[in-house]
């Protein structure tokens, strides 16, 4: 499980990377595909993290969310 988080973080600092050089690559294009290259590129460099982050904390409170309930049954059979 830790090498197959390893491998997803790799990939997701690699397409980060790849929306910031897109970015700056097509702010120097004066075509109208450039314009909207731009504009999707500087969107998901945005939006990919912000995501990302909300479903590690969906994850992190479900898991705990887990933990409590196994507890409590744990208490209530004893």
């Amino acid at each position: 499980m830790k090498r197959l988080k390893q491998i997803g973080a790799i990939l997701t600092i690699a397409v980060l990377i790849g929306f910031g050089l897109g970015a700056m690559i097509f702010a120097f294009i004066d075509t109208p595909f450039a314009h909207k290259a731009l504009t999707v590129c500087l969107y998901c460099a945005i939006t990919v993290p912000v995501l990302i982050y909300a479903m590690m904390l969906v994850a992190k409170v479900l898991s705990h969310r887990d933990e409590n309930n196994k507890s409590d049954k744990g208490e209530k059979q004893s």
